[in-house]
């Protein structure tokens, strides 16, 4: 949740370049033991693949709550609707 406004401004940044961009991706984060993000990776996204990197870049700039066995790995879903 704490990301949703900087994946919103990647959004934007793509509309502004395709108005008519929408669609949706799964990006895949490895968590460290102290809750930092070691890779991500996924993407794909159809009508989104101009904002993955964007997207990737918040999640790596991200933190999460240190997982209870040391690591973990999250699916992370977006979508995106052009309202």
């Amino acid at each position: 949740a704490r990301m949703r406004g900087r994946f919103r401004n990647c959004y934007q940044r793509g509309l502004n370049s395709n108005p008519e961009m929408a669609g949706s991706v799964s990006l895949v984060a490895r968590i460290g033991p102290n809750g930092e993000v070691l890779s991500v990776g996924g993407g794909g996204g159809g009508g989104l693949g101009a904002i993955v990197p964007c997207l990737k870049a918040v999640v790596l700039g991200g933190g999460f709550s240190p997982p209870d066995s040391g690591s973990a790995i999250i699916s992370i879903p977006i979508t995106f609707m052009k309202q």
